[in-house]
């Protein structure tokens, strides 16, 4: 983090080209330029790590699938993956269009 400050303090002192600065800190020109422009909309709480982490998951069983999943799984610990698949589309098909999870989305959070 000291590193990042030192950076923008260089770049914004404006003795030197970026592109210098840049190289004499051990960064890409588009990095440096990235850094800056998060210092400018967050000023030093922007230069922190950031994570990586999707903000959503599109293929996600809907919580309400997932809840029945585990409650099968409880009630039946010893039914797999698959069957537990297979008996949630034969006996609750009638419950609406929600999605089927894949055999392998049963719940492993009940077990622990």
């Amino acid at each position: 983090m000291s590193e990042r400050l030192a950076f923008i303090t260089a770049c914004l002192d404006r003795t030197e080209r970026i592109v210098d600065v840049c190289d004499r800190f051990g960064i890409s020109e588009k990095t440096g330029h990235k850094l800056l422009q998060r210092f400018r909309e967050a000023g030093p709480d922007g230069l922190g790590d950031r994570s990586h982490a999707p903000h959503h998951h599109p293929h996600r069983v809907a919580a309400a699938v997932a809840n029945r999943i585990c409650a099968l799984r409880r009630q039946y610990p010893r039914w797999g993956a698959a069957k537990l698949h297979d008996w949630l589309h034969q006996n609750e098909a009638s419950d609406g269009p929600w999605p089927r999870p894949a055999p392998s989305a049963s719940c492993s959070r009940a077990l622990a």
